[in-house]
């Protein structure tokens, strides 16, 4: 990530966030669909649901 992070935020958390999302995009599709299938709903809220991958 680059730039100022937000006012409020901490960089740590900004990290990782980075390496969450470099760890889903180098994943194929195939590989992204059984994480998802395999992940436990948390809840669902306005926005949609919430899963916890293994």
């Amino acid at each position: 990530m680059r730039g100022i992070p937000p006012a409020g935020t901490e960089p740590g958390r900004l990290s990782d966030y980075d390496t969450v999302a470099t760890s889903l995009a180098l994943l194929g599709d195939t590989q992204l669909r059984e994480l998802l299938d395999g992940a436990v709903p948390l809840g669902a809220g306005i926005d949609g649901s919430v899963l916890a991958g293994r």
